[in-house]
C-alpha cells in the first residue's frame, strides 16, 4: 500500500490533461494542432510563452502551454494526441485544470515572466480561475488529487496544493484531509489511523 498510485500513460483514462507546443516542432503542425484543439476539445486555453528565460536570463523557444478538457468521456493519453494531431509524448495527465489554467500566466510563480490574461486563447473565461473561488470546488480537486496519488508522500500533497492554488482550503480543512488520506492510504480502514500507518500524520508531527 506504501507504492505511491501513478497513472498509467498506456491505460489509465482521464478528463482534463496538458501540453507543451512548440511552433517549430518537425514532428508535428502546431498551427495544425491549435485548429484540432479548437474543434476537438469542449474545453480548451492555450498561451504562447516567448518571454520564459533560463535561469542565466537567456530567453527559451518559444512555446505554446494548452490546457484541455474532454467533458464528460475520459480519454486515454493516445486518444487526446489523436485528437490533437500530435505524437502521445507531448500530453500529460493535468492533475489541476484550475491549477493549469493559472500557470498560463504564470499567476502562482512570481520568479517567473508574467503574462497577461489577455495573451490566453480560450473558449471559456479563464478569470473565473484566477481569483477566489468556492471552497466546495477547490476541495473537490484536493480529494481528487489524493485518490490518484494514493500512498504518495504527503509532503508532496502540500507542494502540489501550493503549487495549484489550492492550498488555502487544504490548510482550511487539513485535519479533513489528512484523515481521507490515511482512511484510502489504508484501504478504507479507519484502524490504520493510529501508529507507523499513517502517513500524513507522521509528517504533521514532524513538522510541529
Amino acid at each position: 500500500m506504501g507504492a505511491r498510485k501513478q497513472k498509467d500513460r498506456l491505460t489509465d483514462k482521464d478528463r482534463k490533461f496538458c501540453a507543451v507546443l512548440y511552433p517549430d516542432a518537425e514532428d508535428y503542425d502546431c498551427e495544425v494542432a491549435l485548429n484540432n484543439l479548437r474543434s476537438n476539445f469542449p474545453r480548451w486555453a492555450y498561451c504562447l510563452h516567448d518571454k520564459d528565460t533560463t535561469d542565466d536570463g537567456e530567453l527559451k523557444k518559444p512555446h505554446y502551454h494548452v490546457v484541455m478538457g474532454t467533458g464528460q468521456s475520459p480519454y486515454l493519453i493516445v486518444g487526446v494526441a489523436n485528437k490533437l494531431g500530435v505524437p502521445a509524448n507531448y500530453i500529460q495527465f493535468c492533475d489541476s485544470f484550475r491549477g493549469s489554467v493559472r500557470y498560463l500566466i504564470h499567476l502562482d510563480h512570481p520568479d517567473k515572466y508574467q503574462y497577461n490574461a489577455t495573451d490566453i486563447s480560450a473558449n471559456f473565461n479563464p478569470k473565473k480561475h484566477f481569483g477566489d473561488v468556492d471552497g466546495e470546488q477547490m476541495s473537490r480537486e484536493v480529494f481528487e488529487y489524493l485518490d490518484n496519488h494514493i500512498g504518495c508522500d504527503w509532503l508532496e500533497v502540500m507542494r502540489w496544493a501550493m503549487a495549484s492554488g489550492n492550498y488555502a482550503v487544504f490548510r482550511r480543512d487539513y485535519r479533513l484531509f489528512q484523515d481521507y488520506y490515511n482512511l484510502i492510504f489504508n484501504g478504507g480502514n479507519d484502524h490504520g489511523l493510529q501508529g507507523n500507518r499513517n502517513p500524513a500524520q507522521k509528517v504533521h508531527q514532524q513538522d510541529r
